[in-house]
């Protein structure tokens, strides 16, 4: 009996310390190759300037050429753009950004606009509310032009020192990525906080474990810009735009925003509340995608910068003047 019991023993110490060998090797490789997963995370360097308001990051990414505010010419008419990486401009000068572009043709007339760029990386919808509202009341604009991606459907989770956005992913009860695998959930934000290789399974794991339907898109999308045309206020107008995306055919993507999707609820909720929405998408169905971007995946190039300036440019002058005070 005593034999057996060490023999158990002996295999227990085995399986344990084989275990944690394989643990700290999992660990060791992870953050030596420093994989990602398929989820937007913003680390450390961004977040240590971060701010919480309402529960949401707030970051201010000024670029390689420290962008400035343009300087608004006295009478200018002000108009605010809010979005995400594809507004910012990501790769791109100041001068080749959607904002950029859409001011010099709307002075190109040598009427005088000033046309605000506080899109920002990384941003969600909530986020981009937020700065929405806070634009709104800094430079109390003619004119507020919305940009809608698809994360838009997704929030912020705090991880230790990184936010983690959760679009598209199964949440647990407080929010987080939820574990792949049976585990009490304190258990799993310890070793989400602390474990690069668990915190790296799990959010590989949860990108693709499929996604039940969500009511973000048909409830909070909707409630957000309700909050935005609100903010903007009576002086003030709304415009939509839809950014499409560059690996798929502009054709494809008119089609299915028109009939079903994320954007269709977006584009209902224009013609509901008479908000014009944008869709670049259809009016590019003859356009190849690829040379508008500087990546296959949303963000343009000055070309495609100045493309989505044109499309636009019309609105912006109907409402601006519709709105003239």
């Amino acid at each position: 009996m005593a034999a057996f019991t060490r023999r158990v023993t002996v295999a227990l110490g085995g399986i344990v310390l084989g275990t944690v060998f394989a643990a700290a090797l999992a660990e060791g490789a992870i953050r030596w190759l420093n994989p990602t997963p398929r989820v937007q995370i913003v680390d450390q360097a961004i977040m240590a300037d971060a701010s919480w308001q309402e529960g949401y990051p707030i970051w201010r990414q000024t670029g390689s050429d420290e962008r400035e505010e343009p300087a608004c010419a006295p009478g200018a008419t002000e108009v605010l753009m809010v979005g995400s990486s594809i507004t910012f401009g990501i790769l791109l000068e100041a001068r080749d950004t959607v904002a950029a572009k859409l001011q010099q043709r709307l002075g190109a007339d040598g009427s005088a606009w000033c046309v605000h760029n506080v899109g920002q990386p990384a941003y969600t919808g909530e986020q981009k509310r937020i700065a929405a509202e806070a634009g709104i009341a800094r430079w109390h604009p003619r004119l507020v032009i919305f940009e809608v991606w698809n994360n838009d459907g997704g929030d912020y989770v705090r991880v230790g020192d990184l936010a983690i956005s959760t679009g598209g992913l199964r949440t647990d009860e407080e929010g987080w990525p939820a574990s792949p695998v049976p585990l009490p959930t304190w258990l799993h934000h310890v070793a989400m906080v602390h474990s690069s290789a668990w915190r790296y399974a799990a959010l590989a794991l949860a990108s693709r474990a499929g996604v039940e339907k969500r009511a973000s898109w048909t409830e909070r999308v909707p409630a957000r810009l309700d909050r935005v045309a609100a903010a903007a206020g009576p002086d003030g107008r709304l415009l939509v735009w839809l950014a499409a995306r560059l690996d798929v055919p502009f054709a494809t993507q008119a089609a299915a925003n028109r009939t079903s999707g994320d954007y269709g609820h977006v584009i209902a909720w224009g013609a509901k509340r008479g908000v014009p929405v944008i869709d670049p998408a259809a009016a590019w169905t003859g356009v190849e995608p690829a040379p508008l971007g500087v990546d296959r995946a949303c963000h343009l190039n000055g070309e495609g910068a100045d493309k989505v300036a044109a499309v636009l440019e019309p609105q912006v002058r109907a409402l601006a003047a519709a709105t003239a005070h």
